[in-house]
């Protein structure tokens, strides 16, 4: 008995697969040949991307669901993320000299909790409105509003700063 696969996609997990086509993307394209993939209820949509970037920003967007990528795309993405640390735990000492401490335990504090709110909270928007599109655009004015805060500041600090650095 031969079934309309047509009709069983309604039941099955949608993914959007980006990939390149290349020889590495070849477990992709037998899982969807073979129906692999609908075996464990998933319904593959490979996509091919026209280059690397292309498929990292499609990915960081939210237009697709998994990649076929290389290794180092993924440590370049989160290599990427991790250079405002560093920047911070540049900036620490010089603002905040005598609490070096409370202030490393703040930041890092800051960073865990951040990081799980922020995909909490992504993920909470996502099943409420369907798409990551709403919680995106909280995100960034969230970060509108902390870079305006800062810019606010900022006078003061470099105020604080010079002060300081004249009495040393």
């Amino acid at each position: 008995m031969k079934t309309d696969i047509h009709a069983e996609d309604s039941r099955l997990a949608q993914i959007r697969v980006g990939f390149l086509p290349l020889t590495d993307c070849a477990p992709i394209a037998v899982a969807c040949k073979l129906g692999l993939d609908r075996m464990y209820g998933l319904a593959l949509q490979p996509l091919r991307q026209p280059s690397w970037t292309a498929l990292r920003d499609r990915l960081l967007a939210g237009q697709l669901d998994a990649a076929h990528a290389l290794y180092g795309l993924a440590c370049g993405v989160q290599l990427g993320l991790g250079a405002g640390n560093g920047a911070v735990f540049q900036l620490v000492p010089q603002r905040f000299g005598r609490e070096l401490g409370v202030m490393t335990g703040l930041v890092g504090m800051a960073g865990g909790i951040g990081g799980f709110l922020l995909a909490a909270g992504l993920g909470a928007v996502k099943q409420a409105s369907g798409d990551y599109a709403p919680g995106l655009w909280l995100f960034a004015g969230l970060c509108l509003l902390a870079w305006l805060s800062l810019a606010g500041v900022q006078r003061h600090w470099r105020d604080n700063w010079a002060a300081a650095a004249a009495r040393v």
